[in-house]
Parts: structure tokens; sequence; C-alpha cells
């Protein structure tokens, strides 16, 4: 309680990550990497996670973030790919797609969200939508989860994410962050859920 968090709004899409990393062939240039949260692989396959690739603000942040970073070895850009992907559409036509950052990691360190929004904004790629900065308190968390999503499409929020200012980790080692849907979209997904 009275930590200083930002709490973004939780697009419901497919999670995205997008890297810069080293090829482990020395004097080759770096390669530039795509997949999901649990899928990794290179530019060329065709796949949905090639979309922020296809971005050139997105290339030239990881090449800008890696070039910045005499010891990087892994720059990875973390997303969200939204629209025509999942049931929320955000008032995209069908086959339509969009993309908004929310984290960086160089070699696995994350920064802190100053620092990756300074880093968008001078690339130009879009970060999810932030809807408060300030001392955490549970009763900001409940009121910020619910209510309309800020992206437009006219459907509720599936809910929030939250996590410190300046990024730490718990005594485990764990990163601190927090997610919480909207009382709305977990009533949804019951209905959904019972019905199938």
């Amino acid at each position: 309680p009275g930590e200083q968090v930002v709490i973004t709004e939780k697009i419901h899409g497919t999670n995205s990550r997008v890297g810069l990393v080293a090829s482990g062939s020395e004097g080759e240039p770096p390669l530039f990497v795509c997949g999901s949260r649990s899928n990794q692989t290179r530019q060329g396959v065709g796949s949905l996670y090639e979309v922020p690739l296809q971005m050139e603000p997105v290339r030239s942040l990881l090449r800008s973030v890696y070039d910045a970073s005499p010891a990087a070895t892994a720059v990875i850009l973390f997303g969200e790919l939204y629209g025509s992907v999942q049931s929320l559409r955000y008032g995209h036509e069908k086959g339509a797609v969009s993309y908004r950052a929310f984290d960086i990691s160089v070699n696995g360190r994350m920064m802190d969200w100053d620092d990756v929004v300074v880093a968008c904004e001078e690339h130009g790629v879009e970060t999810v939508p932030l809807l408060y900065r300030g001392p955490f308190s549970v009763e900001t968390l409940r009121e910020l989860s619910g209510g309309d999503t800020t992206l437009g499409g006219g459907h509720m929020r599936e809910g929030v994410v939250v996590h410190p200012a300046v990024e730490r980790r718990d005594e485990r080692g764990r990163r601190v962050m927090l997610k919480r849907l909207s009382d709305e979209y977990r009533l949804r997904a019951e209905r959904i859920s019972d019905s199938h």
C-alpha cells in the first residue's frame, strides 16, 4: 500500500515478443526474432507474431536499445497484438490487427516504465494505455479494472496490469506485478464457459 505504481489497461489479445538477439557467431549481426509468451522463432516464417517486426518503428527501437547497451546480447520488446485476434475486437474489422508495447528487457532485466515510454515515444511505437500513476491502493485497483476500454469499440475493459514505477523483485527473485480482470469480463468468461 502506498508504493508508487503504474496501472495500465490489460488488452484482450495475444502476447507478443519481438527482439534483437546476438547471433552466436562472431562477426555476424544480431538477429530479429519473434514469438509468443512461450515460443520464439526467427523472422520470415509468416506468423501473426511477425506483425510488429514489419513496423519500422519497432525495428528502429530494438536497434537503438541494442546499440545503446554495450553488453547487450538480447533486447526484447513485449507487447500485445489485438483486434481481429480475440473476441474483444476494439472496433477492428475482420483481419485487422494492431500492436501496443508494454515492456522492454535488456539481457533479461526489465526497464522501468518511464524508460520504456521514452524509448517507445522516441521511435513512434504506441504503448498500452496508462490509466494511473500514483500510490497503490486496493480501491484504485478495483475502480480502474472495470468500465469500458480506452481503445475504442464500445466494449468492456478486460482488466488492468499493475507494477511498481521502479522495477523490483520480491524476496524470491520474482518480478513484482499483478493483473486484475474486470468483474464484467470474468462474468462474461464464466457465461461463455458455462454455455459450452
